[in-house]
């Protein structure tokens, strides 16, 4: 399970903003300039910057709390694939087909932009049919 370190800004109803600051570089390679972390959680994300998540408030904390935010291993790097994927397959697919069907470079380029808008379409659809979240919080010890 991946871990990082946030404070609660703000509690609206169910769900709690949760602000998190990058982890400091470790010292454990020679990376240290450049690494800004090696959390999962901060990976992709811009170095040095505050992030506040919008996550299910299931402890009930408040504004203030000092909270540890949770992914499960793999369920981070099983979002991307999907996000990347998705999309690309359907747009590839959707150029292909065109191309087959004889469709110029015109037709194949709006098929390629059309399968890519139906693969994110696809992932909100996903999005809302999932049951628990992919992250989650409990208090700091």
């Amino acid at each position: 399970m991946n871990t990082c370190e946030g404070i609660v800004e703000r509690v609206e109803g169910e769900w709690a903003w949760v602000s998190t600051q990058p982890a400091p570089a470790c010292g454990s390679c020679s990376q240290r300039d450049g690494c800004g972390g090696t959390s999962v959680l901060e990976t992709g994300l811009p170095r040095g910057k505050a992030r506040v998540l919008k996550l299910p408030n299931t402890i009930r904390a408040s504004p203030g709390d000092a909270v540890l935010i949770h992914a499960a291993a793999g369920t981070i790097w099983q979002a991307v694939w999907r996000a990347y994927l998705i999309p690309l397959l359907l747009g590839v697919g959707a150029a292909l087909l065109a191309k087959h069907f004889a469709a110029g470079e015109g037709g194949i380029f709006l098929a390629l932009l059309g399968g890519l808008a139906a693969g994110f379409l696809v992932l909100r659809w996903l999005d809302s049919r999932r049951r628990r979240p992919i992250l989650s919080i409990e208090f700091k010890h």
